[in-house]
């Protein structure tokens, strides 16, 4: 089964991720004032958050591509 990349398919998934990035930024302001910068925690989110930005990154030059 292959599945094709369309603009509007990247545009769902760039929503998606952008409203992820929000809650998460969210979350991560939470997780600070209650167990500070260097705790497992924040760290843990704040990789996510990373990954989550490298992501629509990514996306969105696929979308300049198409």
């Amino acid at each position: 089964m292959t599945t094709s990349l369309t603009s509007s398919t990247l545009g769902i998934l760039e929503e998606k991720l952008e409203e992820s990035i929000i809650e998460l930024q969210e979350d991560i302001k939470k997780t600070v004032r209650s167990y500070g910068l260097t705790s497992t925690r924040t760290i843990g989110k704040s990789k996510k958050l990373d990954k989550y930005i490298f992501e629509l990154q990514l996306i969105k030059q696929l979308k300049k591509n198409l």
